[in-house]
């Protein structure tokens, strides 16, 4: 259920990629009327995220909300999260990530659009 959730939209894109010349003329804001507009991003999450569940809330919240991707932690002691899915759904997970679980603190979000580079996980991880 969740991998339908994730891929669905993607297949979608993939159909009106692959058939373009039917959707000439149809703007782009009626696929967003219908939530598939897609979005992948790159956030990088600062402060005191980790050794506090931080990436076991954002898979989980992930997850409730239907999008893809993955959390790691960096070696310079902040978070990753890479996330696709609808646009909502992902600004949902970014203003999260905002605050993150209660034991964390987040100093700073930075948040990077990355255009073209569908990737279609399969669900939400923690990678290592």
């Amino acid at each position: 259920m969740l991998t339908s959730a994730c891929l669905l939209p993607f297949a979608l894109n993939r159909f009106k990629k692959r058939y373009s010349t039917i959707f000439v003329g149809i703007n782009q804001s009626l696929f967003s009327k219908f939530g598939l507009m897609m979005k992948k991003i790159r956030a990088i999450v600062s402060g005191k995220v980790q050794g506090v569940g931080f990436r076991m809330y954002t898979r989980t919240q992930a997850r409730q909300l239907g999008v893809c991707g993955y959390v790691r932690n960096l070696r310079d002691g902040n978070v990753e999260i890479i996330a696709e899915g609808t646009a909502a759904k992902v600004d949902a997970l970014l203003e999260w990530a905002k605050f993150g679980p209660p034991s964390a603190v987040v100093n700073n979000l930075e948040v990077e659009v990355i255009a073209n580079n569908v990737e279609e996980f399969k669900g939400f991880e923690i990678r290592h």
